[in-house]
C-alpha cells in the first residue's frame, strides 16, 4: 500500500494529515504526519498496517483449503492480537526511554477481507541513522547501555519479555535520550505470512532462543549486549573478520555458529578494563552468567560513566568508537547480507509496541552497595575470609622481600649462580601468583552470583570449588554458609559457620555471627544461639543488629508479639537493606504465624513500594502465602485473585517451587481466571515434567466445569484421560492428597454412571 492509499483516511486521529513516508519495515510503512494548531506545526509519526499485507498473502491462507469466513475469521486473530498490545502500549506511556505511543485506529475494509491498523507514535532519529551522522564516543555507548536498561527494567515490572532487542528499535530523541521500542508489533504481523522478512532475526538473538530452549528475561540483556559490542567493535557482532576486511554470507554464518556454539567473546576493540567486562558479562552464552536483571547492568554502567572533562584524561588518544561501514559480498549465489530492515528515508521513524509475559524472570537485589563492591569484592560480607586473603597478600610480599634479599647475596657471592636461582625464583613466584590469580577468580565468581541473589546458583558453585579444588579456603567456606542462609538451608549453614568458628586463626566477623545465630534460632537451637549472641555483642555489633536477632530468637520462642516489637524497631531506625529486607521478611512472617494477615499483606505490600525491594522474590512469595491463607479464612474471590497474581510475580523472579504453581492455579481458579488457572498447570508440568499433580489438579478443574454445565451436556472424558495419565506418573513417596481427591470424585462419578 502508497502513501496515497492511507491518505483515504485523512484526516487521520481527527486532525493529521500525512506529509512523506519515511520509512519501510517488514511490518508496514512508516509516515511523518503533522498538524497545525494555532499557528504551530506538530509532527508526529504513524505507522501504518495493513492484514493481509497483499492480495498474494490472502490467496496463499485459501490455498489451505478455508472458506471465505474461516480465513476472516484466520486474520482476525491477528487483528486482536495487535489490539491487545495497545493497552500495554499505554502503560508503558510515559517513561523517556520507552517510545511515546499516542493514538490508534483499527479501520475494517468495506468490500472484501482486511483492516487497515494505523498507531501514531513519536516522532525520532533511528539510532543506525544516528550512527551514521553522528560522531559515536564510548560515553555515548555508554549513555545507550545506561537507557536501554532502564528500558528494560520498566519491562521486567510487567513482566515483559521484549525479544527483539536490536539497534533498528533503538531511537534518539531531540533531547539526546535514548529509547527502546517495536514491543512486537511487527512479531504480530508476522505471523500472518511466513513470507514477511525475518532479516537480522538472528544477529542479536539469545543462544537459548535460537536453540528453542526456556528462556527469561536475560535475552533481552544479552541482546543489549550483543548491541554495545558491535558498537564498541567497528560495527561488527563477534567473530566477524575484523575490519576493514569485507564480510560473506558464510562469514556471517560462521560467526553466528561459534556465537551459538558457547565460543568465549573477544573483547570488543575499542572496549577495555571495565566496559569490556560489562559487555561480555552482558551476552555471556550461559543464562546463569550473566546480569540477571538490567538493574544491576545499569548501576554497573552508571559506575563508570564519565564527562567530557574527564575523557580527554581517560583516553588522551580520543573517545571515539568509529562505526565503520559494513561491506558485505556474495559467494556463489548467495545474496548480500544485511542488518537494516528499513528503509528510513531521511531517518525519522517510530516504533509499536507488543508486551511478551513470560515466567521464566530472573531474581535480583544488591546485598551490598556497588562501591563497596567493586573496593571489597568477597570481602566484609564474609567475615575475616578478607583477612585471610590480605595474610596470604603479606606472606606474598614477605616472601618476595626475602627472594630479594636471598638473591642479592647469591649476586655478591657467584653471578652465575645467581641468575640460575633467580630464575627458579621468578618460576615460581610467577606460578603462586597465577594460582593466587585463579583462586581470586574463583572467589569473585562465587561472590558474584551471590550478589545477584542467585543463591543455588553459588551454593552449587561454591560447593564445587570446596570439594574438587580449595577444600580448606574460609572466604568460600563463608560464601557457601551465606547462600545456604537465604536459601533456608539452616542446618548446613550452621555446620558451615560451626566450622568456620573452631578454624584456627579465623575471626568470626558481625555478619557471620549474625547469620550463624539466626540459624540455631530458626533450628530450635536456642541455648546455642545464645551463646553465638554473645559473641555478637563482643564483636560491638549494633543495636539494629542485635535487635534483629532478638527478634529471630522471639520468633523461634513463638513470642510473636515481642518478636514484632524488635523488628519493627530496627525498620524505624536502620538504613541497612540487608537488615531491612530481612526484618521486613522476618515481621511479614511473624504477623502471619499470629494470624494476622492483613497487617502482614500491609507490610509487604508497603515492601515492594520500596525500588530496592520491588523486585524481591522472597516477599512476593510472602505475600502470596498472606493473601491465600486470607482467601481460605474468607473464602474472598478478591483475596485469591491478589495471592495468584503474587504466586505468579515470586515464579516470575525465578522462585520454582511445586505448591507456589499449584496454589496459584488453585487461587486463578477460584477467581475464575480460568485461563490463568490452565496457564499456570501448563508451567507446572514444564517445570517439573515427572509430577501427577498438573494432570490431577487440571482433571479437577475439568470435573468442577463440567458439573456447572446441564445434564444433557456434560461430558467427563478430558477429566478421566487426565486421571488416567495422573495415576500413571504419581510413585509412592509423593505427597498424594491431589490424587485421592481427584480419585474420589472419579468414583462418584462412576457409581453415578457418568464414566
Amino acid at each position: 500500500m502508497d502513501i496515497n492509499y492511507y491518505r483515504q483516511y485523512e484526516p487521520i486521529f481527527g486532525s493529521w494529515h500525512i506529509t512523506r513516508q519515511i520509512g519501510e519495515g517488514s511490518f508496514g510503512k512508516v509516515f511523518e504526519i503533522q498538524r497545525e494548531d494555532f499557528g504551530t506545526t506538530y509532527k508526529a509519526a504513524l505507522k501504518a498496517i495493513t492484514v493481509p499485507a497483499s492480495e498474494a498473502e490472502l490467496r496463499d491462507v485459501m490455498a489451505d483449503g478455508m472458506d471465505e469466513e474461516g480465513v476472516r475469521a484466520y486474520f482476525h486473530t491477528f487483528v486482536q492480537d495487535l489490539v491487545k498490545e495497545f493497552a500495554l502500549m499505554s502503560r508503558l506511556k510515559g517513561n523517556s526511554n520507552i517510545v511515546s505511543y499516542e493514538n490508534h485506529q483499527v479501520i475494517e475494509h468495506k468490500d472484501g477481507i482486511g483492516w487497515d491498523i494505523l498507531i501514531q507514535m513519536e516522532l525520532l532519529t533511528p539510532l543506525n541513522e544516528y550512527t551514521r551522522t553522528h560522531t559515536v564516543t564510548r560515553q555515548d555507548i555508554i549513555r545507550l547501555g545506561i537507557d536501554m536498561c532502564r528500558a528494560l527494567e520498566l519491562c521486567q515490572k510487567y513482566n515483559i519479555i521484549h525479544r527483539d532487542v536490536k539497534p533498528e528499535n533503538m531511537f534518539v530523541s531531540e533531547n539526546g535520550d535514548f529509547k527502546l521500542g517495536d514491543f512486537g508489533i511487527a512479531r504480530t504481523v508476522e505471523k500472518t505470512s511466513s513470507g514477511l522478512s525475518k532479516k537480522g532475526t538472528y544477529t542479536y538473538m539469545a543462544p537459548e532462543v535460537y536453540k528453542g530452549e526456556p528462556y527469561g528475561s536475560t535475552v533481552d540483556i544479552y541482546s543489549l549486549g550483543i548491541v554495545l559490542y558491535r558498537l564498541l567493535n567497528e560495527n561488527r557482532t563477534p567473530f566477524l573478520p575484523a575490519y576493514p576486511a569485507p564480510i560473506t554470507h558464510s562469514d556471517r554464518e560462521n560467526a553466528l555458529g561459534k556465537r551459538f556454539s558457547g565460543a568465549p567473546l573477544p573483547p570488543p576493540v575499542h572496549a577495555e578494563g571495565r566496559l569490556a567486562e560489562i559487555v561480555l558479562r552482558a551476552c555471556a552464552y550461559d543464562p546463569k552468567e550473566r546480569y540477571s536483571v538490567p538493574l544491576r547492568m545499569r548501576e554497573d554502567l552508571e559506575a563508570i560513566l564519565y564527562n567530557r572533562e574527564e575523557a580527554g584524561y581517560i583516553y588522551p588518544e580520543g573517545d571515539e568508537a568509529p562505526q565503520k561501514s559494513v561491506q558485505y559480498i556474495k559467494t556463489g549465489d548467495e545474496p548480500p547480507v544485511s542488518d537494516l530492515e528499513a528503509t528510513q528515508g531521511d531517518g525519522r521513524t517510530a516504533s509499536g509496541f507488543d508486551g511478551t509475559v513470560s515466567d521464566f524472570g530472573r531474581t535480583f537485589s544488591e546485598w551490598r552497595g556497588k562501591e563497596q563492591y567493586e573496593e571489597e569484592k568477597t570481602q566484609s560480607d564474609f567475615g575475616s575470609a578478607a583477612a585471610g586473603v590480605k595474610k596470604r597478600q603479606a606472606r606474598a610480599a614477605a616472601g618476595k622481600k626475602k627472594k630479594g634479599r636471598l638473591i642479592t647475596g647469591i649476586v655478591g657471592g657467584c653471578a652465575a649462580a645467581a641468575l640460575c636461582i633467580a630464575g627458579v625464583l621468578l618460576i615460581r613466584q610467577q606460578k603462586a601468583e597465577q594460582a593466587y590469580a585463579q583462586l581470586q577468580s574463583v572467589q569473585d565468581e562465587a561472590y558474584g552470583l551471590y550478589q545477584d541473589r542467585q543463591f543455588s546458583e553459588c551454593a552449587d558453585y561454591a560447593s564445587a570449588q570446596l570439594a574438587d579444588t580449595y577444600p580448606d579456603n574460609e572466604t568460600l567456606m563463608a560464601i557457601l554458609a551465606s547462600a545456604r542462609f537465604e536459601l533456608g538451608e539452616y542446618e548446613e549453614a550452621a555446620e558451615i559457620y560451626r566450622q568456620l568458628s573452631e578454624t584456627e586463626g579465623y575471626e568470626m566477623q558481625v555478619e557471620n555471627l549474625r547469620d550463624y545465630a539466626v540459624c540455631l534460632a530458626r533450628l530450635g537451637r536456642l541455648d546455642e544461639a545464645a551463646t553465638v549472641f554473645v559473641m555478637l555483642t563482643d564483636q560491638g555489633a549494633s543495636a539494629e543488629v542485635t535487635s534483629y536477632v532478638l527478634g529471630e530468637t522471639y520468633y523461634a520462642r513463638q513470642d510473636y508479639e515481642n518478636a514484632a516489637a524488635e523488628f519493627q524497631n530496627v525498620l524505624a531506625g536502620t538504613e541497612d537493606e540487608v537488615l531491612q529486607r530481612r526484618c521486613y521478611n522476618s515481621l511479614a512472617e511473624t504477623y502471619r504465624e499470629a494470624g494476622d494477615y492483613q497487617a502482614s499483606i500491609s507490610l509487604i505490600e508497603e515492601a515492594v513500594e520500596k525500588p530496592e525491594m520491588a523486585m524481591d522474590p522472597v516477599l512476593y512469595e510472602m505475600l502470596g502465602l498472606a493473601y491465600y491463607q486470607s482467601y481460605q479464612d474468607a473464602a474472598d474471590e478478591d483475596s485469591a485473585a491478589a495471592a495468584a497474581e503474587a504466586f505468579g510475580q515470586a515464579i516470575r523472579l525465578g522462585v520454582q517451587k511445586e505448591y507456589m504453581y499449584v496454589n496459584a492455579a488453585f487461587c486463578y481458579y477460584y477467581s475464575a481466571s480460568l485461563e490463568q488457572a490452565y496457564a499456570m498447570l501448563d508451567e507446572l508440568q514444564q517445570v517439573y515434567p515427572d509430577s501427577y499433580k498438573p494432570y490431577a489438579i487440571r482433571a479437577i478443574f475439568y470435573i468442577s466445569e463440567e458439573n456447572e454445565k446441564d445434564e444433557s451436556v456434560r461430558d467427563y472424558t478430558a477429566a478421566q484421560e487426565e486421571y488416567e495419565t495422573a495415576k500413571s506418573m504419581a510413585v509412592s513417596s509423593d505427597d498424594q492428597t491431589y490424587l485421592q481427591m481427584l480419585e474420589s470424585y472419579i468414583q462418584e462419578l462412576e457409581e453415578k454412571g457418568w464414566l
